[in-house]
């Protein structure tokens, strides 16, 4: 697990060293597909095939242009470094297959359940004569269906907001990238990685968003230009998004996914972590943890709760104590009943969807961000980082705001906070909240002199 922060973490340093190690990202940033959002349409619009978008005359030059908007060497970025490119391929290989033996199932790379995340997966009425499912993610799985915009979307006349009207997906908006990007790498109501998956051998879900964009890598420059016609987007602008959208998510997820008639839940709706660890005799329980729930009770994946109540405090400290009461209440109802638990999640997704405007409809100041860096240091060492999904998203958090910020030695700031993460099942929530403890007296040292 370690390693796969470590590509994340050395790929956020910058753009020289993201190509050095774009080819060891791992199988968990692979997939994407598009989902509609709020007032987004669903673009059920025929999907064409990258082959439409590969012309040199189009997306496909190998050296970017000097004399166009946008850089027309994407479909080469895409192909030569952007593992969405073999998305479908990586069901061919062995690890594949024997995930797919494990489960029972014949042909990884024909199973509904692999193809859903591992290509642009359209029904055949919407598969035009260049569609190939053996693209993996192409450009429509993000872009959306090209046949009511590929003979519009260029030339010096073309507007962004003409090509919205004929279906291109507004993918620079942060919320829209968010809902597209999660519904694979976390999962939504209609598809993420069962228990069964994970047991047999697929790897674990998690993500951030601005992280994980950055880690692609980009097939766009976001130069003046760019600006100009789509805006300009902050990276914590669109963590936020992703921790709205995870949100929404994963409560829309629980309430589909609970209430069955099976007598184990789907164990992938809460945390690997309050499983699969050696038992420890020696463990010591937070005073919050043993007010929450009884030792040994299931632990909700609440990471982006949990960190956009920390947000949301900076701009309504009451909605952040009433959604952190809402999510202890989650905890708790689990060792209660599932009446309870999923009237405790419908009370969530009421909070999350009253109050997640204040924190995405306005970009945080720099002042905001700085007291947000503050801020999450506190509940750190406050013990409020219990478990290592929590610690995980705590670190990428962390580097985001240190690389925002421009602070000094942004790159080795966390190192220390970032080695304890070397372990899942040796994880010490103590040593987070020591280590958070000591980057905060640092961070109060220097505002003092």
């Amino acid at each position: 697990m370690r390693n796969n922060l470590l590509r994340l973490r050395a790929l956020r340093l910058g753009p020289a060293l993201m190509r050095a190690r774009i080819t060891a990202l791992i199988a968990a940033l692979m997939a994407t597909v598009v989902l509609a959002e709020g007032d987004e349409p669903a673009n059920t619009s025929k999907h064409l095939g990258v082959a439409s978008c590969a012309a040199s005359t189009c997306h496909g030059r190998v050296s970017p242009s000097e004399n166009s908007a946008v850089a027309l060497n994407e479909y080469f970025i895409w192909s030569k470094y952007d593992r969405h490119s073999q998305a479908y391929q990586i069901l061919h290989n062995d690890w594949s297959r024997r995930i797919a033996t494990n489960m029972g199932i014949k042909d990884a790379a024909t199973a509904t359940q692999c193809l859903t995340c591992h290509t642009d997966f359209v029904p055949p009425e919407q598969q035009g004569e260049r569609f190939h499912m053996t693209d993996g993610i192409g450009c429509e799985a993000c872009h959306g269906g090209a046949e009511t915009w590929i003979d519009s979307h260029y030339g010096p006349n073309a507007t962004a907001a003409e090509n919205r009207e004929n279906g291109l997906n507004p993918t620079e908006k942060p919320l829209f990238q968010a809902r597209m990007c999660q519904s694979c790498h976390l999962g939504d109501e209609d598809r993420f990685v069962t228990h069964e998956m994970m047991a047999a051998g697929h790897p674990r879900l998690r993500f951030e968003l601005d992280t994980w964009l950055v880690n692609m890598p980009p097939h766009h420059v976001e130069d003046e230009d760019y600006r100009v016609r789509k805006g300009a987007i902050n990276g914590v602008d669109r963590w936020i998004a992703g921790l709205v959208s995870g949100s929404k998510d994963y409560l829309d997820t629980l309430l589909k996914h609970i209430g069955g008639d099976s007598l184990v839940p789907e164990l992938a709706l809460f945390d690997c972590h309050a499983c699969h660890r050696p038992i420890n005799t020696a463990v010591q329980r937070s005073a919050k943890d043993r007010s929450m729930m009884p030792a040994g009770t299931l632990r909700p994946n609440d990471h982006a709760l949990h960190m956009l109540a920390i947000v949301l405090n900076l701009r309504d400290p009451q909605s952040a104590s009433a959604l952190d009461a809402a999510n202890d209440d989650l905890h708790g109802a689990i060792a209660k009943s599932q009446s309870r638990f999923l009237a405790s999640v419908r009370r969530l997704h009421d909070i999350v969807n009253r109050t997640s405007k204040l924190v995405t409809e306005n970009p945080l100041s720099n002042l905001e961000r700085a007291q947000l860096n503050t801020a999450l240091l506190q509940a750190a060492a406050n013990g409020d980082f219990r478990d290592y999904g929590d610690a995980e998203q705590l670190y990428l958090a962390l580097q985001l705001l240190a690389e925002q910020q421009s602070l000094p030695q942004a790159a080795n700031r966390y190192d220390r906070l970032f080695k304890l993460l070397d372990s899942e099942q040796s994880f010490n929530p103590r040593r987070v909240a020591a280590e958070a403890k000591r980057l905060l007296s640092k961070l109060k040292n220097r505002s003092n002199s």
